[in-house]
């Protein structure tokens, strides 16, 4: 009974869309090895996934009381603020690290959204994705968001296609990341879905 082991266990059952089961691992793992920063992110990323960002938040800053930094959890914690409408403390903490590889100017996303809600947050966010040099094969997974939250799915798709394509290890929560709740019930996501072999979200 190792911390690793129901961490691991816990990713997979989130995975499965068995998100309560995933809960259950993931608090065991924290028992076992209460100060680990990663083993405590296991909670943290059920909530974010089982579309409860709430208490993600709550469960990425304690990681960060505990590692001050932590790159993870505040990629966590980006993209909870942004599902609240948080994006003034989103952009915050982005002028603190990079997104998800990224390094953008959450300045200018500040005054973005302050011009034009939440549009304008997202449309300046990918505008500078698009300017990143070389951004890493995980980014496509922040092009994807983003364009299914601008209700523009042939963009997305194109990003989430290149991310399977080039096996970016995120590629495995494609079909149960809420952010990408938009793009269900489109074959060519289904499809996306299929190429990638993870286990399909389950019923409970």
């Amino acid at each position: 009974n190792s911390a690793l082991a129901h961490e691991v266990k816990s990713i997979y059952l989130i995975t499965c869309g068995r998100f309560e089961d995933a809960l259950l691992e993931a608090r065991r793992a924290r028992a076992l090895d209460p100060l680990s920063p990663f083993i405590n992110m296991g909670v943290a990323w059920v909530h974010h996934f089982a579309g409860r960002p709430e208490d993600a938040v709550r469960e990425c800053l304690d990681v960060r009381s505990m590692k001050p930094g932590h790159v993870e959890a505040g990629n966590i914690l980006i993209a909870c603020y942004e599902t609240l409408g948080r994006f003034d403390d989103a952009a915050a903490l982005i002028r603190q690290q990079p997104c998800w590889g990224l390094a953008l100017d959450g300045g200018s996303l500040l005054r973005a959204f302050e011009r034009g809600g939440r549009e304008k947050y997202l449309r300046e966010r990918v505008a500078q994705m698009e300017n990143a040099p070389t951004p890493p094969p995980a980014a496509s997974f922040a092009f994807a968001i983003c364009y299914a939250k601008l209700g523009e799915f042939d963009k997305a798709l194109d990003h989430l296609d290149r991310m399977v394509t080039n096996r970016a290890g995120g590629s495995i929560f494609l079909a149960i990341d809420p952010s990408l709740a938009p793009l269900h019930g489109l074959a060519r996501y289904a499809a996306i879905i299929k190429r990638v072999g993870a286990p399909q979200p389950q019923a409970v």
